[in-house]
């Protein structure tokens, strides 16, 4: 008896210590990835993994979930997984059923992020045959292995910061706005540009909205707008001291774990300038530890006869992409014609790409398809580069970009995979 209670401690005392780690998972598609495949015999998919201020890395487990294809031959069917450009895991490719999903996991460690601390570069590699003749591989449609969206960080959580966030992203870790239930017009205004920016992550998830009362004891993880005379008390206290005339904008840490940050000010004046600060780009792009006091925030209104309005890849919350391989590959990037604040006469996609030299005899096409319709498509035939403007317009869209490669009988004997480099993305 006394070595079954013993027992029972050691489990309980093990149960607490893994519930104390604060596990948090982070998907790819709340990174606002899809579903990627990579078709034919070999080829590479490059993902930029969000790492956010607080996150101990080196407790971090990178979870992939990869789908193969049924047909493909187990001792000739191998997956890559790289970090920062160094090879971390490989594995054979295998399939046993129809739904069968393979799930690898990879321990992360601090040596793989980038050096802004912001990113993890990964790099998937496929190579994948059904047969022993690569010349009937190479365009067969049942070679393919898919990296589902559902794959995701798992990771935890600790008190010191490895950077400082701008305003921006600080307000796009959370996923809840909360307004006063008497709000007024500064308050709707206020709630309305942090769900604007809320909804700029480009991830899946639903934004939630919620009222408080000055007399509430608590009101979780969100973002919290009012005049400081609507703040619950216990908030007021979290509070530095500012005059009536300024603007506070505040990351509250709270002892039981909630997160809540603050738009506030003590008066009328105070508050709007707060409000204003969150529609000036510069600012919201630029750094911010926990605190800023506003001084001036003048209100920036969209000039409707300003020059157009460009938007780059990165801005948009994109990174250049690497499409490595032989036959269609393909990336999608999403966008809405809410992020110009006023719908467009014309929308512009300019585009530039630097690609290997193809080899005698094969030939590449890069195709853009608007909605899963094509709208642009070019021959890459004695091409290093790519450089062009198409025009887009539609409320809300997906652009598809399609690299295709196709091999000559000649190539065969020395297959060496192509790549296209998508540098830039812009929007006018």
């Amino acid at each position: 008896m006394k070595t079954k209670s013993s027992l029972l401690v050691l489990f309980l005392l093990m149960a607490g210590s893994i519930i104390a780690q604060d596990f948090k998972t982070r998907s790819l598609e709340a990174m606002g990835y899809r579903n990627e495949s990579i078709m034919g015999i070999n080829g590479a998919i490059s993902y930029f993994l969000k790492v956010q201020p607080r996150d101990d890395v080196d407790r971090t487990n990178l979870i992939l979930q990869v789908k193969p294809s049924q047909v493909l031959r187990e001792d000739m069917s191998t997956i890559t997984v790289s970090l920062k450009d160094e090879p971390v895991y490989t594995t054979r490719l295998v399939a046993d059923a129809i739904d069968s999903v393979m799930t690898i996991v990879i321990p992360l460690n601090k040596r793989y992020v980038q050096e802004d601390g912001r990113f993890i570069k990964m790099r998937i590699d496929a190579k994948m045959a059904m047969s022993d003749e690569y010349c009937k591989d190479v365009d067969n449609p049942a070679i393919w292995v898919t990296v589902r969206n559902s794959s995701y960080l798992e990771v935890v959580k600790q008190d010191r910061t490895t950077y400082y966030h701008s305003l921006k992203e600080t307000i796009s870790e959370f996923n809840s706005v909360s307004t006063p239930v008497n709000a007024d017009l500064d308050d709707l205004t206020s709630g309305a540009i942090v769900f604007a920016l809320l909804k700029q992550k480009g991830g899946l998830e639903e934004i939630a909205t919620s009222n408080y009362r000055n007399t509430d004891s608590s009101v979780g993880t969100t973002v919290l707008t009012g005049l400081y005379s609507k703040l619950p008390p216990y908030i007021q206290a979290q509070l530095p001291e500012f005059k009536n005339g300024q603007g506070l904008i505040k990351n509250v840490i709270l002892d039981n774990g909630d997160y809540i940050f603050v738009i506030t000010g003590k008066d009328q004046e105070g508050y709007r300038k707060a409000i204003y600060t969150l529609t000036n780009y510069k600012i919201i792009n630029g750094s911010f530890t926990y605190t800023m006091i506003v001084d001036a925030g003048p209100p920036s209104y969209f000039d409707k006869n300003q020059l157009p309005v460009v938007f780059s890849l990165e801005e948009l919350g994109g990174t250049p992409k690497l499409m490595e391989g032989i036959g269609a590959l393909k990336t999608n990037y999403a966008f809405s014609l809410a992020d110009y604040n006023a719908i467009p006469k014309k929308l512009t996609f300019h585009l530039e790409a630097m690609l290997s030299l193809l080899k005698e005899g094969d030939r590449g096409f890069l195709n853009v398809y608007l909605n899963d319709n094509l709208v642009f498509s070019t021959d890459l035939h004695d091409k290093t580069s790519f450089n062009g403007d198409i025009e887009l317009l539609k409320c809300a869209s997906t652009v598809q970009v399609v690299f295709v490669r196709k091999v000559s009988l000649t190539s065969l004997d020395s297959l060496i995979p192509k790549h296209l480099t998508l540098c830039s993305l812009v929007k006018k």
